[in-house]
């Protein structure tokens, strides 16, 4: 059992926190970058110049990368101006000497900057030492920062969650979770409209911070 702190502030990604508590974590949640500091430090800390050392509040950290800062999370979730906050969560949570730090976004690669330098962000194949995640589709650096580890994802890297209906599907054996989706709205009566609001959005997936906080735990 872990103790976890996510960072996310759309309730759409939040489908796998029922997941993670489920598998016998305690999982605080923060939606924008004050609380997530508040959380780490504690209410009393954040904002002073100077954190004073303590023990490692939770056993790894799960953050989104772009979300919503200061009195501009007041504003509706259409209407929030975000920033890639998410690299200044790994920073304090590393200062914060938390073990494990993840990081997992859905961006889309052509429409926001941060995100399309991803790619510049897989393993160099000439360096044989650097060590690395291994997923079922990329593998990513494992970053050492202070005493954490730190990985940072994107959705394609793991195995991609939907939601329709409420339900869950992620990818089997045989099929993938798209494929399971479709298949359980051809079989249940209602619910075509969902499916098909599904298909029609290229970024559709939902994140899965259950399968981040799994990844972690093989670095």
């Amino acid at each position: 059992m872990s103790s976890i702190l996510l960072i996310e502030d759309n309730e759409k990604h939040l489908a796998s926190l029922d997941d993670l508590i489920t598998a016998g974590n305690t999982v605080d949640v923060a939606t924008d970058f004050d609380g997530a500091m508040e959380k780490l430090f504690g209410k009393e800390r954040y904002g002073t110049s100077n954190h004073p050392t303590f023990p490692p509040k939770y056993d790894a950290v799960l953050t989104d990368l772009n979300f919503c800062y200061g009195a501009d999370c007041a504003s509706s979730q259409e209407s929030r101006t975000q920033a890639p906050l998410g690299l200044s969560v790994i920073f304090a949570a590393a200062r914060a000497k938390i073990p494990r730090i993840g990081m997992l976004t859905d961006s889309n690669h052509q429409s926001n900057a941060i995100s399309a330098t991803w790619d510049f962000l897989y393993p160099d194949s000439k360096n044989p030492d650097e060590k690395r995640w291994i997923g079922s589709n990329h593998s990513r650096p494992i970053w050492q920062l202070n005493d954490s580890k730190v990985i940072m994802l994107d959705e394609r890297d793991l195995q991609r969650l939907y939601v329709i209906d409420g339900q869950k599907f992620r990818a089997d054996k045989t099929s993938d979770g798209f494929q399971l989706a479709s298949k359980y709205a051809q079989q249940k009566t209602g619910i075509q409209s969902q499916f098909e609001a599904l298909k029609a959005v290229p970024h559709s997936v939902v994140k899965d911070y259950f399968a981040l906080n799994e990844a972690l735990k093989t670095i």
